[in-house]
Parts: structure tokens; C-alpha cells; sequence
């Protein structure tokens, strides 16, 4: 509610920056003020969350510090965002069944928006971490998903409180932007595919059939939720240079 409070305060711009930069399919800009807030405020601290599971993978990522360490820290990181997701669809699932006019406040669509961002961090998590812990494609999938998750409920939050028409503000919504669409053009884009096809392929060779049919599942939630977010950024970013 503090966050939520502080969006209202700080920034009179956030309910115009919504209908800017919603992604397509999910007419955010048609949520009732109150849930708007809700959802930013939200975000942002599902993003800040996030944050602190890319440093957490970092050394894995870059193996520069002893394997059972950083391998150590990269079963931590995908906990760590599976713990986030189970929390943030929660919260969404809380909000539209239990929630006063909560179909209105939370959607169909932005329910399974959210589900879809975390499905595959949720489903894979633990039998890789039992067994695939040290795969390099799981460790840049696990740091891929965290840094996605960050541009998506932190960063876009953030630029919503930035009116692009108000001069002042554009070198930060033009700070914030750039980050979101390196991450998405990267992140959301041939990382996240290279890591998911070199999965499927490790668990098709081992016999992993659970976890190849799982990770199906969790992909088929994921990818069109990633799509969106990559049309977003890179709307947004176009949107900027004019």
C-alpha cells in the first residue's frame, strides 16, 4: 500500500503512462484507478525481488569464483524466482477471487499474463535443481528469467511515472527504455530461446520425459507472455525516437 500510495503522490503522469505503454491484449488502461496503482506498486516490488536473484546468479554466470559456490548460489537464484512467481500469482489469483469487484480490479488477461511470466521458473526449478544444477544453459536461463522479470515488473512500472511529453522527464524514461529493450531484444529473444531448445534437448537425451513434458507446458505459458513483452519494449522504445 506504501508503494501504491507513493505512485499516487509522485507521479500524477502514472494513469496516462498505463494507456501508453500497456502491452498489447491486456488494456491496462481500463483497470479502475485503484487496481492501476495496485499493480504497479506490485510490480515493482516483484521486481526489486528479481534484482536481488540476478546477483545471486551472477557468479554462476560468469564462473569466476568456485563451482560448488556459485552453484551454491544459482539454486538459491531459481528458488528464489519460483518463491517470487508462487508469491505474485498469489496475489494476482487473491486480488480476482477474493478481492471486492475483483474481476474488474484483475482481469482474465493480466492473470494469466502474470502466470504465464513465471510458469516455467515454477515448474522447472526443482528437478534441475536436483539434477541440472550446473547445465550452463539452466544457469542463463535462471539469470535470463530474473532479468526479464526485472525489466518487466520493475522498469516498466517505473517508466509509467514519465510524461513523454514533458522535457525534464525524457532522459530518464530515455535511461529506463534502453535497458528495457537491451533486455528484451536479448533476454527475451535469443537467450531465453537458445536456453529453453538446449533444455528440451538435454531431457530428450537423458530420458527426462516428466520434465520434458513440464517444461512443454511451462514454455507454452512462457513464450507468448515473453512475445508480448519484447512488442512492448521495442513499442516503446519506437515510440521515442519518434
Amino acid at each position: 500500500k506504501s508503494v501504491a500510495s507513493w505512485l499516487k503522490e509522485s507521479s500524477p503522469f502514472y494513469l496516462e503512462g498505463i494507456q501508453r505503454d500497456s502491452p498489447p491484449g491486456l488494456s491496462l488502461a481500463k483497470l479502475p484507478h485503484t487496481a492501476a496503482y495496485d499493480l504497479g506498486a506490485t510490480g515493482i516490488l516483484v521486481g526489486s525481488q528479481h534484482l536481488i536473484g540476478i546477483f545471486l546468479c551472477l557468479p554462476e554466470v560468469t564462473r569466476k569464483v568456485s563451482k560448488s559456490w556459485s552453484a551454491a548460489l544459482i539454486r538459491h537464484a531459481a528458488l528464489w524466482g519460483a518463491a517470487v512467481g508462487l508469491v505474485h500469482v498469489a496475489l494476482a489469483l487473491y486480488s480476482r477471487k477474493d478481492a471486492e469487484n475483483g474481476p474488474k480490479n484483475m482481469p482474465l488477461a493480466v492473470m494469466v499474463f502474470i502466470a504465464g511470466l513465471h510458469s516455467l521458473s515454477i515448474v522447472t526449478c526443482i528437478p534441475m535443481n536436483l539434477h541440472y544444477s550446473t547445465e550452463y544453459a539452466y544457469v542463463l536461463n535462471v539469470f535470463g528469467f530474473h532479468l526479464s522479470g526485472f525489466a518487466a515488473n520493475f522498469l516498466s512500472p517505473l517508466a509509467w511515472t514519465y510524461d513523454d511529453s514533458y522535457l525534464p522527464s525524457l532522459p530518464y524514461l530515455w535511461l529506463i527504455s534502453s535497458f528495457d529493450v537491451v533486455i528484451a531484444a536479448l533476454v527475451r529473444g535469443p537467450l531465453l530461446l537458445w536456453s529453453i531448445i538446449m533444455l528440451k534437448r538435454l531431457w530428450y537425451l537423458e530420458g527426462a520425459w516428466l520434465m520434458l513434458l513440464s517444461g512443454t507446458l511451462g514454455t507454452a505459458l512462457t513464450l507468448p507472455v515473453t512475445g508480448i513483452l519484447l512488442m512492448a519494449s521495442l513499442s516503446r522504445f519506437k515510440s521515442l525516437l519518434g
